[in-house]
């Protein structure tokens, strides 16, 4: 398990949103229809989890921030960092959709950067996130604002504003929702973070989260402003209660956190389609679905620990 250089409370924060995604959100799908919760009925629901998509987007730029772009071989150089990361898994969780049902062509768009600038078909599930990462990683190095380049501030704010425009008005408005989150990432101090996160800013974002939930609107600027909030809440939340001796678990979760992003719904699938065919039940009973997120981790630990230990060799093979 690697734990060097780690920033543990936002790890924690990482740790709480994919159990968050994986654990709660989707999982609603795969249980009995009395025991799912309702978005419509509950607003805060899906508040919350726009938030903590929010807060994945903000830490997604966050810890790409030490990346200095001064030449087009540095560009290089984080793509392909970039590209060893996660792609590899990501195109296998696209095939895994697709033997659960998901089309072809929506697998394609996923897996070449274009599910959230096409309107047919609609983005494929759960993974138009990492397709949307993929459009945001393009256009990093043009987004790392030099402070000593004010010509270059100015180049990266009308591409910002360009980008906003075109999301809003002709692509996923998700896009809209998420890319202000990742831009400041990639830009923010870790002074101004460290100034930010405190008990105060907790019990201010938590209230006025709640105040924005009762608004129930689908304007993008309204939830762009609710999930900040959020995302605010759930980091003060995480460097607040972060303590030593929550280091190894903390770590073994964020380690696993983006298998466990990538293959829950095939594993859930494959649970549930056993359970059909072996028992009376149709949907997942409570304690298997606890069972199910258990398991789910370890095999995503498994996952990352053998693929980091791949890029190893390639890199060492081939040259960094």
């Amino acid at each position: 398990m690697t734990t060097f250089n780690r920033n543990y409370p936002f790890d924690l924060s990482r740790s709480m949103c994919v159990l968050w995604i994986v654990g709660v959100w989707h999982m609603r799908q795969y249980l009995p229809l009395e025991l799912r919760p309702s978005v419509t009925d509950i607003p805060v629901y899906k508040s919350i989890t726009m938030g903590v998509l929010a807060c994945f987007t903000f830490l997604s730029g966050y810890f790409l921030k030490k990346y200095e772009f001064r030449y087009f071989k540095d560009a290089l150089v984080f793509y392909k960092k970039r590209f060893l990361r996660f792609y590899p898994l990501f195109v296998v969780a696209t095939f895994c959709l697709i033997i659960c049902g998901s089309s072809v062509r929506q697998a394609f768009l996923a897996t070449v950067g274009l599910s959230m600038i096409c309107n047919s078909p609609p983005p494929i599930q759960t993974l138009w996130y990492f397709s949307m990462l993929l459009l945001f990683y393009l256009v990093t190095p043009l987004l790392k604002i030099r402070r000593d380049n004010w010509q270059m501030g100015i180049v990266t704010i009308i591409l910002v504003i360009s980008f906003l425009v075109a999301s809003y008005f002709f692509f996923d408005k998700r896009l809209f929702v998420y890319f202000p989150f990742y831009v400041l990432g990639l830009n923010i101090s870790n002074h101004a973070v460290d100034r930010v996160l405190n008990p105060f800013t907790l019990v201010v974002s938590i209230v006025l989260f709640l105040l924005l939930c009762l608004c129930e609107t689908t304007i993008c600027f309204i939830q762009i402003v609710q999930s900040l909030w959020c995302v605010a809440a759930i980091l003060s939340f995480c460097k607040i209660v972060y303590f030593e001796k929550m280091k190894l678990p903390v770590a073994f979760v964020a380690e696993a956190s983006m298998c466990a992003y990538l293959f829950h719904r095939p594993l859930y699938a494959i649970i549930v389609e056993t359970l059909r065919k072996t028992t009376q039940y149709q949907f997942m009973p409570i304690p298997i679905a606890l069972i199910s997120i258990f398991v789910l981790f370890i095999l995503a630990y498994f996952i990352q620990s053998y693929y980091n230990r791949l890029i190893h060799q390639v890199s060492f093979k081939y040259g960094r």
